[in-house]
């Protein structure tokens, strides 16, 4: 019998409901301790025998039934404000990527209808209840499952009335936990919350550790690990494309696929160890062959390649893209932050080198949520060794973001000492970076704001495309399929990538022609800069709304073990023995198993479950 747990489900602090969940075996034993059906008593205290049916002071108040301040609909059947979680009946996924009712209840459980539950479970009216009675241990213990029951949750010892409260019962095995589980909603304040505690503690009721609910749903078989993690990518989502990743995931469209692919290599371990041991019997569809097999093998190992290339996208979507606005010093990093965000976030001053350290903003664009990074500004020789320190972050900061925007201040003349700190790009693989003009209110005629931008675009292409012919703005400095090649300037380049380029996996400066400009202090030119962003975003995220992906580095490190070993079997699989051809088969099979759960060390179980909040 597992211990019964219980947990706040909603985060601390003032707010107008929060959801208290018991799970365990004994759950609705341990709510009915604590909870009584009624109205709330004038004195506010209630019998707590075990056997009391009434309340012990009858006398009520007449508007003690007001369930506004719970969230409590006046049939209070409404599941959406009553604490009803959406793993607990409010979702039933398509039966494509999740087994049959993983989350939604049966007829048997479920009510007639959502917004009228039966009349014996709720009160006839919301804001003055019939009965003002308090059941006892043995019906509450015997409700039925998605029965909102409209009543006041009491402290088992002295009987206190805590606070009117709704109770919603979920049996085993279709609840979250796949155990018995209540949920009771009150309101957020701190005193009531605080008062369940200590009531849930007297009652028998143990604190939950952190992910608690979660593990015991894992280890109950209603959610896999990969389910599981979902779970808190979901809550952790701050963006819609985010929240679909991580809801699709949780529906199991992830898990569908891995096993899947880990089923066909076990099939294959069936068919090598009969042949192995069995040669007799292995005829037919049994029968191993491995010019049969290699075709196989092939096909998974290009699904699983396909997942892999998938990351880079989920990446994106699940943790947000990092925007780096770099530049020599005063080139108005950090006032073009200041406008895209729309607040005084970094100090702005005519002097160089102010910003000494990164300094973060979140925002979105593109449906995605992006931290822009303001950085120090980079020059060739200091003698301030804070500025120094503050010139190594920005490289860093530079060779980890997703996309960098290099300033090219207009106050300043054209000149390759303005792009110096980019010659040397080994620190830059994969990164994108995007040339744009700043103060372009300094050039108030467009015609000097044009020879401008065609002086920069000439340099740029001559620095960093692959002819440096003028008009040629973003070259491609890298080519899909080479380890490296040498630039216009003739540095070697190994990876990374200046807007333009079309190596695998990039696109090209937005479909842009010409350097973009704009200006932090008029705000010329930042609709253009946004759109250029979005477009740039969007490509490197292409069809991580719809296609499947993975978004955790765990499931990445997986997916690659498993494709090393199948690479070496599709190498040498013609020559190997059959038992050695088993072995490698197996380590495939488990390196997929790692991402659903079935193959896993309890410490990476610990470390996992160590992120989750208590509530889940």
């Amino acid at each position: 019998m597992s211990k019964v747990i219980f947990a706040f489900a909603t985060p601390p602090g003032r707010s107008g409901l929060a959801v208290l969940r018991i799970s365990g075996d004994e759950a609705l034993t341990v709510a009915a301790r604590i909870f009584r059906r009624g109205r709330v008593p004038l004195s506010l205290r209630a019998d707590v025998a075990a056997d009391a049916g009434v309340v012990a002071d009858t006398d009520v108040a007449t508007d003690a039934g007001a369930a506004a301040g719970t969230g409590v609909a006046a049939d209070a059947g409404v599941a959406a404000d009553a604490g009803v979680a959406a793993d607990a009946g409010a979702v039933t996924p398509s039966s494509a990527h999740a087994p049959d009712s993983t989350y939604a209840p049966d007829s048997t459980y479920a009510p007639d209808s959502a917004h009228a539950p039966d009349s014996a479970y709720a009160p006839d009216s919301a804001h003055a209840p019939d009965s003002a009675y308090a059941s006892n241990s043995a019906e509450i213990a015997n409700l039925p499952g998605y029965r909102a029951v409209y009543g006041f949750v009491i402290h088992p010892t002295s009987g206190e009335v805590i606070d009117e409260a709704v109770l919603l019962p979920f049996r085993a095995p279709r609840s979250f936990t796949g155990e018995n589980m209540v949920e009771i909603s009150v309101h957020g304040g701190g005193a009531v919350r605080r008062e369940m505690i200590g009531a849930c503690l007297a009652a028998g009721a143990e604190p939950a550790g952190p992910g608690e609910f979660s593990r015991r749903a894992l280890l109950n078989g209603r959610l896999d690990l990969s389910q599981v993690e979902a779970v808190l990518d979901l809550i952790d989502s701050d963006s819609q494309q985010a929240r679909r990743v991580a809801l699709r995931q949780l529906a199991g469209q992830l898990s569908t696929r891995v096993k899947t692919l880990r089923n066909s290599l076990i099939a294959l371990v069936a068919r090598a160890e009969l042949a192995g041991e069995y040669p007799e019997y292995a005829v037919g569809e049994d029968r191993f062959e491995w010019d049969d097999a290699a075709p196989e093998l092939r096909n998974i190992y290009e699904q699983v390649e396909k997942l892999i290339d998938s990351y880079a996208a989920g990446r994106l979507i699940r943790e947000g893209a990092t925007v780096c606005l770099a530049g020599v010093p005063n080139a108005g990093k950090s006032a073009l932050l200041n406008a895209l965000v729309g607040s005084e976030r970094s100090i702005v001053t005519d002097i160089p080198g102010t910003t000494r350290d990164t300094i973060d903003e979140w925002m979105h664009i593109a449906d995605l949520a992006v931290r822009l990074t303001d950085t120090a500004g980079l020059r060739s020789v200091s003698d301030n060794d804070i500025e120094i320190l503050g010139m190594e972050r920005t490289r860093q900061t530079m060779a980890e973001a997703d996309i960098v925007v290099w300033l090219l201040p207009a106050d300043r003349p054209v000149s390759a000492s303005e792009i110096e700190p980019l010659r040397d790009r080994t620190n830059l693989q994969g990164v994108r970076v995007v040339p744009l003009i700043s103060k372009s209110d300094l050039l108030t005629k467009p015609a000097d704001l044009a020879v401008f931008r065609r002086r920069w675009q000439d340099l740029w292409n001559a620095e960093f495309g692959a002819s440096g012919k003028p008009g040629e703005f973003g070259e491609p400095v890298t080519r899909a399929g080479s380890s490296a090649e040498t630039t216009a300037a003739g540095s070697v380049d190994v990876g990374a990538t200046i807007a333009g380029s079309v190596a695998a996996g990039t696109t090209d400066f937005a479909g842009e022609s010409e350097i973009l400009a704009c200006s932090a202090k008029t705000g010329a030119g930042l609709p253009e800069l946004r759109e250029m962003l979005a477009d740039l975003l969007g490509e490197m995220t292409q069809g991580g709304d719809t296609a499947d992906l993975i978004s955790s580095e765990r499931h990445l490190n997986s997916l690659k073990e498993c494709r090393e070993v199948l690479g070496q079997l599709l190498v040498d699989g013609a020559g190997l023995p059959l038992d050695i051809i088993t072995v490698l088969l197996n380590m495939a099979a488990d390196a997929l198993g790692e991402i659903i759960g079935a193959t896993l060390s309890s410490d990476v179980l610990e470390h996992l479950f160590s992120n989750f909040c208590v509530g889940k």
